[in-house]
């Protein structure tokens, strides 16, 4: 796989911050105002149609059996959007513990890199300055000058 040169390189800003913050606005919201009447919405939309069940009409029997349906399919979508919402929170905690992860691997090489070169350093005896050289013109043969 080839890279990209690097002008033609994106940086990728992510606020991990706003990113927390929206995991847990959408934690709250589900578990606030969604979780605590879901039961009782299912159980209201389980009882079905309650109208005209003595009403011989085939469009009457047909448009409670359409209302059924739709409120079997209300049940499956409330169910699947409590669902959604926390998969999708859970799925932001994990992303903002695995850029803070990064971050804090990205600072350790950087303070790795640091350390390593500080230490490299330490290691190398100063380098002893060179003589002058007449007039900075001349080349230093064994320590006599130019000849």
């Amino acid at each position: 796989m080839e890279l990209p040169p690097d002008d033609q390189a994106t940086a990728v800003h992510v606020d991990v911050r706003g990113l927390a913050d929206f995991a847990t606005g959408l934690r709250a919201e589900i578990d606030k105002n969604l979780r605590p009447y879901l039961n009782e919405l299912i159980n209201i939309y389980s009882g079905g149609a309650r109208f005209g069940p003595l009403i011989e009409s085939l469009n009457v029997q047909a448009a409670r059996s359409h209302y059924q349906d739709c409120l079997a399919e209300i049940i499956n979508q409330l169910d699947a959007f409590a669902r959604a919402g926390t998969v999708l929170a859970d799925a932001a905690d994990l992303m903002v513990q695995r850029y803070r992860d990064a971050d804090l691997s990205a600072a350790t090489t950087v303070s790795a890199v640091t350390d390593a070169v500080r230490d490299a350093s330490r290691s190398q005896p100063p380098t002893p300055p060179l003589p002058p050289t007449d007039s900075g013109m001349g080349v230093i043969r064994n320590g006599r000058g130019a000849q």
